[in-house]
């Protein structure tokens, strides 16, 4: 009886240890799982990081060249527009002068009126 009571208490220590085992793999697996995640993750992050990275160099380096281009394209207007100040003010001035050179419409009327007395 004795013997049997052993075996008894043997196969249910034995069966508890199974099942701790069995908790202990399970726990062991879910944790495993679980820190692979966490590592694909982190690396998930940091290449995320250097993409952000590459961007905002991307983006950097685009904005220099459209301030490089507003520039050039600031200086070539103004190339062409400076001159058009000196012609404005030829122009305006020959017109003065042209205008000046006419007869005024008194000046028409007395002439006309000079050739009729006359």
């Amino acid at each position: 009886m004795e013997e049997n009571l052993e075996k008894l208490i043997t196969i249910i220590v034995d069966a508890h240890f199974e099942a701790i085992n069995k908790k202990i793999d399970n726990l062991q697996k879910t944790l495993d799982w679980a820190i692979s995640q966490i590592n694909d993750q982190g690396a998930n992050i940091s290449k995320l990081n250097v993409n952000q990275g590459k961007l905002l160099a991307v983006n950097e380096g685009t904005r220099d060249d459209i301030e490089d281009n507003q520039k050039k394209i600031m200086n070539k207007v103004d190339e062409r527009l400076s001159p058009v100040p000196d012609i404005v003010a030829t122009q305006v001035q020959e017109s003065v002068k042209h205008e000046l050179s006419k007869k005024s419409i008194l000046e028409k009327v007395q002439e006309k009126i000079d050739r009729e007395v006359k």
